[in-house]
């Protein structure tokens, strides 16, 4: 499934995961609003494993 225009710009599921592929931000919080610092562009979904304590 591929989402072509959303509010953080295009998103489309990875095949065979339930993960999606997106654009992520930096942002910083003024009066309310969010203020984007850094565009880190499109991301690619990593599954890991995480050791319980």
């Amino acid at each position: 499934a591929k989402i072509a225009e959303g509010p953080g710009g295009p998103a489309e599921m990875v095949p065979g995961q339930h993960h999606v592929r997106m654009n992520m931000y930096i942002a910083r919080s003024e009066n309310g609003t969010f203020k984007v610092v850094e565009n880190l562009g499109h991301i690619e979904p990593r599954e890991r494993e995480v050791a319980l304590a």
